[in-house]
């Protein structure tokens, strides 16, 4: 529920062990510690030319006003993965975000083209709103496209991607 005073807002929410507090941006505990912003970072590989060069998708989760903001140079098939990734997230049993998310494709000064960002992008979102625990997704670099109903698809480029992962040690 929501709680206002004139130019403050506070979101309760209630988890299993003690109610947060969102409060300008912080998550803070009732006990007043403060935890860290709700924040994905998944590792993932593109092809430019014959090569695979690694990325970094960074998912930031905030309340707010339901919208999801890409940043990054993505192109068109990069941008209308939001549709994709909601819609295979949606018939695949989990919730949508609630608030603002922000995804940023870096590095930035690089064209990500094609569809096999979908992948990394989902898991980047339910990292980010708790869905699914972020301890381990670090360790790997993920690429992959997905269809409206949450299934894999392949993508092209898989084999200069997997050797760029495996340079990188993921």
């Amino acid at each position: 529920s929501w709680a206002s005073t004139p130019g403050i807002a506070a979101r309760f929410v209630h988890s299993p062990s003690h109610v947060l507090l969102y409060w300008g941006g912080r998550r803070q505990t009732t006990h007043g510690e403060q935890q860290r912003p709700m924040l994905a970072r998944i590792h993932s590989c593109a092809v430019l030319g014959i090569d695979g060069i690694p990325l970094s998708i960074e998912v930031d989760s905030s309340p707010g006003m339901a919208k999801v903001i890409m940043v990054g140079l993505p192109d068109a098939a990069v941008k209308e993965s939001q549709e994709r990734v909601s819609s295979a997230l949606k018939n695949s049993g989990f919730r949508p975000s609630r608030g603002t998310t922000v995804i940023n494709l870096a590095p930035a000064d690089i064209r990500k083209e094609g569809s096999a960002l979908d992948l990394p992008i989902a898991i980047g979102m339910l990292a980010a709103t708790d869905q699914i625990p972020g301890r381990r997704i670090t360790e790997f670099a993920i690429v992959g496209e997905l269809a409206l109903d949450g299934s894999l698809r392949t993508v092209a480029g898989a084999l200069p991607m997997a050797l760029s992962a495996r340079a990188l040690g993921r």
